[in-house]
């Protein structure tokens, strides 16, 4: 039974509203012939909120934002937690079933409407607190990010001299217990690398009464590296995506130049071999333990970035018959396969390190942060011409994490502008200050003496338990509420071919990737623990602040229900029916490409993100009656008729509306509606779903109900379109 429902959700054909209603194909609609498959030429006209420059820029942009920090040190450590090589079958198996479908989804979904994580809910009306979900999350994560960031430019900058300065035990900063394994210390019981002094009490400036509870002074050092940090991600987005997508063309592929060069540099390091071996032996036996699949899932789900809106904005960008489908594939293969290469540079040098030092593998490696700052400047102080490495290392951690903030930051900034009235969205380099600015100022308690507290606290809550309830929501409306196969057909006319409608997409998004996001959400809470600093276990009130910050983002799904319904027109049952329904103008951003889709033509003034009644008063309301004592207007160009109107868009002379008497029969011999060469195409107001037909006596904006409409002849079923009656006959162009 399960079966055959997932057969009929998935398959080609009528689609399937909330209220279980069935719309596509009907009975009297003729069947269309082949279609002929070639790709329409984008206009030159772009939308208001412009374009990536070429395909290369959100390419390299979406490998950015997935390649982040997390894969130099998280995944290396949770391989090695979780059975070592053995963890690449979970790995792999989660990357297919939850991985590659969600991330695909969110790009197909922001590339349709060419809006982000927020405006993209016209879909779903009742649904756009999970666009402010998304929002929350990434203002949380980019306050603490840029500071983790700020950490990469202070060692950037400590390993331009001549000798590293965490190297050695005789700094001011250094205790009795400071280990360094070129000095005769095996004196010392309670050993501390030099490495992880120089992190603590010299670039975190932390103390022993320093807690979450007394987070002490500014750290001035740190403050204005992260005031610089944010000046640098400032003058990459100041021109959005035109200049963000450029400066991505270094910061991402630098980091793989670097990885490649200590990779060479690793590997031909005495006791290499250990530490390879060490990361690559399986341990079959923890496969029976439910924690590793769980672990397995996150990594994938984190590294690829689902759920934080990111990539909904990314591929707002992108021209409408981008071959989105590739891309994700693409993009999510190169993150996972760069997190493994990452893996083989941090344990061959890691091995190098235990050799060195007469310890175990297991000895050096940590966890997060202290993987990147302390043991990996402790292995990179034992090469030959240590300084050099060590600048390499941090500058690729640095260009590593800005891609990152670039899609935190474009992902807040597209929201903002998104729904900004069109003569606010012009300023957008003070708008954008403005918020940088905000972020910094709030991440300033992150570089106090106890900030390491403070950051830790973020990032144990703000991005973890909210995103996979985030993804499972998302998940259900656009399968069950908007329709998975509306959204397939929403697909087909954006690409064509198998792949991306292939229904293993179907069954992933309609029922494997949610049921695996609740079994995590499920089982993180029943194997919660309270995040800790090392042997600190934080206070009551520090978790209820952590859980505060993680339910913000999905308290505000519910909260904006609420509103959305109570602040309707109608009642509360009628404002909950159409809430589910999507909004007059929801679509593609281009009139072409809506054409193409299935979707009325909007008017010339509602086109465009960022409409709002007071910049456009016309846009909302119901047209007037129409007037028959105007004058015809001439388009100036073929096929503007179809989309450009004039600033009465709802007047139109009598003979527009006059067509043969055949105009409306399909002829008998044909499977195919061939207009006459005088035939117009007329449109209609947006609240309504059909284009006008010829008035008759009693009611002008009505047509026979069993005659099929214009609209229907001519386009059929949505995802069944003749391309090329549409360049020739409606959009006026040579086939």
């Amino acid at each position: 039974m399960v079966l055959g429902w997932l057969y009929k959700c998935c398959k080609q054909g009528n689609t399937y509203n909330v209220g279980g209603e069935e719309r596509g194909r009907t009975a009297r609609q003729q069947p269309q012939p082949p279609i002929q498959q070639f790709e329409i030429e984008e206009p030159d006209e772009e939308t208001p909120r412009g374009y990536w420059s070429n395909k290369l820029d959100f390419l390299l942009s979406s490998i950015g934002f997935a390649v982040g920090l997390g894969n130099v040190w998280r995944f290396p450590y949770m391989c090695y937690k979780n059975g070592g090589g053995a963890f690449l079958i979970p790995y792999v198996i989660m990357l297919f079933l939850a991985g590659i479908p969600l991330f695909y989804l969110e790009l197909a979904f922001g590339q349709f409407a060419s809006l982000g994580c927020l405006a993209v809910w016209k879909s779903i009306p009742l649904f756009k607190g999970l666009g402010y979900g998304m929002i929350i999350v990434s203002v949380l994560v980019a306050i603490y990010y840029n500071v983790i960031i700020a950490y990469t430019i202070f060692y950037t900058f400590a390993s331009l001299t001549s000798e590293l300065p965490w190297v050695g035990c005789y700094h001011y900063w250094n205790t009795h217990n400071c280990y360094d394994s070129a000095l005769n210390t095996s004196n010392i019981t309670n050993k501390v690398w030099s490495s992880q002094e120089y992190y603590n009490y010299y670039v975190l400036d932390i103390s022993d009464d320093n807690s979450i509870e007394n987070i002490g002074m500014i750290n001035w050092k740190l403050m204005m590296c992260l005031l610089a940090g944010w000046v640098v991600v400032y003058m990459c987005i100041i021109k959005g995506v035109k200049s963000s997508g450029k400066v991505v063309y270094f910061t991402a592929i630098f980091p793989y130049v670097v990885l490649t060069i200590l990779f060479i540099r690793g590997v031909t390091l005495p006791g290499a071999g250990k530490g390879i071996e060490f990361y690559l032996k399986p341990r079959w036996e923890l496969l029976k333990d439910a924690k590793v699949w769980r672990d397995a899932a996150s990594q994938i789900f984190y590294s690829l970035g689902i759920a934080f809106g990111a990539l909904i904005t990314f591929s707002s960008y992108n021209k409408f018959n981008n071959n989105v489908c590739r891309d994700a594939v693409v993009i999510a293969l190169i993150n996972c396969g760069t997190s493994v290469f990452a893996g083989f540079v941090i344990f061959s040098t890691l091995g190098f390190m235990a050799v060195d030092s007469g310890v175990e593998v297991s000895d050096v490696v940590d966890q997060g942060p202290g993987l990147a700052f302390v043991a990996y400047p402790e292995a990179l102080s034992r090469l030959p011409g240590a300084p050099f490495w060590s600048f390499l290392f941090f500058f690729m951690l640095f260009t590593l994490g800005l891609d990152s903030q670039f899609a935190f930051m474009e992902t807040i900034m597209t929201a903002i502008f998104d729904e900004l009235p069109d003569r606010l969205r012009k300023k957008k380099a003070s708008i954008s200050a403005l918020t940088c600015f905000i972020l910094f100022v709030a991440g300033i308690p992150c570089t106090t003496q106890g900030g390491a507290y403070v950051v830790t606290l973020m990032d144990f809550y703000s991005a973890g338990f909210s995103l996979l309830v985030i993804a499972t929501l998302m998940c259900i409306a656009i399968c069950f509420i908007y329709g998975i196969r509306q959204f397939s057909d929403d697909i087909s006319a954006m690409m064509g071919g198998i792949l991306p409608n292939f229904i293993w997409w179907k069954i992933c998004w309609i029922a494997v990737s949610p049921i695996l996001m609740t079994g995590i959400v499920i089982f993180s809470i029943v194997e919660y623990a309270p995040a800790t600093y090392g042997t600190y276990v934080f206070p009551a009130w520090a978790e209820g602040v952590g859980w505060a910050m993680a339910m913000s983002s999905i308290f505000v799904i519910p909260m904006y229900m609420v509103i959305a319904i109570l602040t309707g027109k109608g009642n509360i049952k009628q404002n909950f029916l159409e809430s589910l329904k999507p909004t007059w103008d929801w679509g593609p951003a281009l009139n072409r490409n809506r054409i193409i889709a299935g979707y009325e033509p909007l008017p010339v003034n509602a086109r465009g993100p960022g409409t709002s009644p007071k910049a456009n008063p016309n846009v909302y309301q119901q047209p007037p009656a129409p007037s028959f004592n105007e004058e015809p207007v001439t388009p100036s160009t073929p096929g503007t008729h179809v989309y450009h109107t004039p600033p009465d868009a709802y007047q139109a002379p009598p003979d527009a509306y006059q067509a043969p008497p055949d105009m409306y029969q399909a002829p008998p011999d044909t499977d195919h509606y061939q207009p006459p060469p005088n035939a117009g195409f007329y449109t209609q107001s947006p609240p309504t779903s059909s284009y006008y037909e010829p008035p008759t006596e009693s009611n002008v904006y009505e047509s026979s109900p069993s005659t099929p409409s214009t609209y229907e002849r001519q386009m059929g079923s949505r995802g069944t379109i003749n391309r090329a009656y549409i360049e020739r006959d409606i959009l006026g162009e040579p086939v």
